[in-house]
């Protein structure tokens, strides 16, 4: 009788043609107007040849894709953005909701004459 050999999932590995296969670029910024594929970068878009002719700035080349995210945490990832905004006190929100209910007109709804 043979032997009946059982993998777990977690042992399981790639087949090596994935493996070893080149991401491709991804698709131009454009995708609903063009085809193609990106072959630059310019103002912050993947966009190709024809695309990018249309786009003012400075042409830089793609970068690679690549499938692992660039920061290790949302934290990183926040800091290195500058999206960091420090959190007011309660007494600041207690002094802007002071202010709002000092003026009435601005609570109450427009009148219709």
């Amino acid at each position: 009788m043979p032997q009946i050999r059982i993998q777990r999932e977690g042992t399981r590995k790639a087949p090596e043609s994935n493996a070893t296969k080149p991401l491709s670029p991804p698709p131009c910024f454009n995708f609903a107007l063009c085809a193609n594929r990106a072959s630059v970068e310019k103002r912050g878009r993947s966009v190709c040849r024809r695309c990018a002719a249309n786009i003012a700035g400075r042409e830089y080349p793609l970068r690679s894709p690549s499938k692992r995210c660039i920061y290790r945490s949302v934290i990183e990832a926040v800091e290195a953005l500058d999206m960091y905004e420090p959190r007011r006190s309660t007494g600041d929100r207690n002094k802007i909701g002071q202010n709002i209910a000092r003026h009435p007109r601005r609570n109450s709804s427009p009148r219709l004459v």
